[in-house]
């Protein structure tokens, strides 16, 4: 929590990072269900509650929303104790009393089909006590409602047929259920061809224009814990940064906003060494 604590300046240099490079909003990380719900989020508390709301006035008091990010397991494919997300979204809920919270962002995304119905149930569950977001993961823009439809009870089944018989807007993907269930989402486009992140976002914000949602889309600029290149646009910045730069600001135009991850690898690709050596801020470097 040395970010939190603001350790060596360390939540103050993002603050200057955040202006410096126009940022409008922050995704802070703000705990997991598995690890923080006894001691913090079962008590309606924030970990490290009260330094974190320090740092949140300051970002309110610099016009920069926030998100709080917040994930249930670390295993993406473990919803156990999804129902204890209503103390996190009351958490939130008693955070926002204080300063502004814009959403709570729900950062779990499981791959198995047998998850699904309690990551539904989760969302629509946090979303009924504060405005939630979502990631969302691009596999489910490819997973039809046929093909997801086995691995669901049949109360959830009979709930989806009931929607599609009497609304609409369809549910065709399994993306459209994370859409319908949230506030707003967040797809994680994330690739090292341009090309690809226009296309899954052109096809993921179509579908939130369907349900009335907004979305965001997420680029990657990361490079560690051994992430694909092809996942990434770290190596096509340090190959070309004006071209790099020309791109998020059309996707910027096009979609009204964009979601860079994330800070600390961001950094790194932009100056060549981690913030938590901070070497200030100008003009990106390209790291030999």
């Amino acid at each position: 929590m040395r970010l939190i604590s603001n350790y060596n300046r360390a939540f103050d240099n993002l603050l200057e990072f955040a202006l410096y490079h126009g940022f409008k909003q922050l995704y802070l990380f703000a705990g997991s269900v598995e690890w923080d719900w006894e001691y913090s989020f079962s008590v309606h508390r924030l970990p490290e509650h009260d330094l974190f709301v320090e740092q949140l006035k300051k970002l309110y008091a610099n016009n920069i929303e926030v998100n709080l990010v917040v994930y249930l397991n670390d295993d993406v494919n473990n919803l156990a104790n999804w129902e204890r997300i209503k103390d996190v979204a009351e958490t939130i809920k008693a955070v926002n009393e204080v300063v502004p919270v814009k959403t709570l962002h729900l950062d779990q995304e499981p791959s198995q089909p047998q998850q699904y119905e309690a990551l539904i149930n989760m969302l629509s569950m946090a979303n009924d006590i504060y405005p939630t977001s979502s990631t969302v993961k691009p596999l489910w823009t490819r997973q039809k409602m046929e093909d997801v439809a086995p691995f669901f009870s049949e109360a959830f089944n009979k709930t989806i047929s009931a929607h599609n018989a009497e609304s609409d807007t369809k549910f065709e993907q399994f993306v459209d259920m994370v859409i319908d269930a949230t506030g707003s989402s967040e797809m994680m486009a994330y690739s090292n061809e341009y090309a690809k992140i226009r296309s899954l976002s052109q096809f993921y914000v179509e579908r939130t224009k369907v349900f009335g949602k907004p979305g965001t889309n997420i680029m990657e600029t990361g490079f560690i814990n051994q992430l694909p290149e092809a996942e990434t646009l770290h190596y096509q910045f340090q190959k070309n940064p004006d071209e790099f730069f020309e791109f998020v600001s059309n996707m910027s135009e096009t979609y009204g906003t964009v979601v860079v991850h994330d800070y600390m690898q961001y950094y790194f690709t932009l100056y060549c060494n981690s913030p938590q050596n901070w070497v200030g801020l100008g003009p990106p470097k390209t790291c030999k």
